[in-house]
């Protein structure tokens, strides 16, 4: 088997799998900082980003106790939000409710809410609300500002 391919045995026949020729450290795999850091390469070959924020506490609607404007990062796709909530003890079924709890990205900025037709859930704490995303080009104008191309991908139309 070549050196940049790798092998999955499925219902014993084998599948061939794409490897990325990027290393993953585990430093870079798990920095999380309020910082904005590039962390990687996305399949078009434009930077990743991560940022995070930390102890942002929610109600029992989902909503975010501040607001997390991101407009200043020029995001064009987020690829990924991920988060770790922090509740008292209170559950529904053996379940925390919080777990009914998400955070969104909404065109200029990062909002919480609930699952529909959940009626509440338990207030509590986001430990980090982390985003991975990829920027805007910048084009340099004439006057020497810089302006931003819209691009359109799939996601957005879904």
């Amino acid at each position: 088997m070549a050196a940049n391919r790798a092998f999955q045995i499925i219902k014993g026949k084998p599948i061939e799998m794409p490897v990325s020729k990027e290393v993953v450290t585990v430093e870079n795999a798990i920095e999380y900082s309020a910082e904005e850091k590039v962390v990687g390469t996305w399949t078009d070959g434009r930077p990743i980003y991560r940022k995070s924020w930390f102890d942002i506490s929610y109600n029992s609607s989902g909503t975010l106790g501040i607001y997390i404007g991101v407009q200043d990062l020029n995001i064009d796709q987020v690829l990924s939000i991920k988060t770790a909530r922090r509740v008292a003890g209170t559950t529904n079924n053996g379940y925390s409710q919080s777990s009914n709890a998400f955070v969104y990205y909404s065109g200029q900025d990062l909002k919480g809410t609930k699952i529909s037709g959940v009626s509440t859930v338990s207030a509590g704490t986001y430990i980090h609300i982390t985003i991975e995303y990829t920027k805007k080009e910048s084009v340099q104008t004439q006057d020497n500002y810089v302006a931003y191309e819209e691009t359109s991908t799939d996601t957005e139309k879904a």
